[in-house]
């Protein structure tokens, strides 16, 4: 069983990865296909999560 807290733990942790990938990649165009790649997870998973975490679409970054 997984301690409470960490499901939103691992969220943040996959978030920033995509963040990252998009720091990394500021200058090109990135797909939101490659942004949830970066995060492990899928497409629309990951624009949910994304969303709940940042407060901001991925498509508006």
């Amino acid at each position: 069983m997984s301690r409470p807290g960490t499901a939103a733990l691992d969220t943040q942790v996959a978030m920033r990865r995509a963040r990252d990938l998009i720091d990394k990649r500021f200058a090109q165009r990135i797909d939101i296909a490659d942004m949830a790649k970066a995060a492990g997870y899928s497409h629309h998973y990951f624009i949910r999560a994304f969303t709940a975490v940042y407060g901001e679409t991925p498509g508006a970054i």
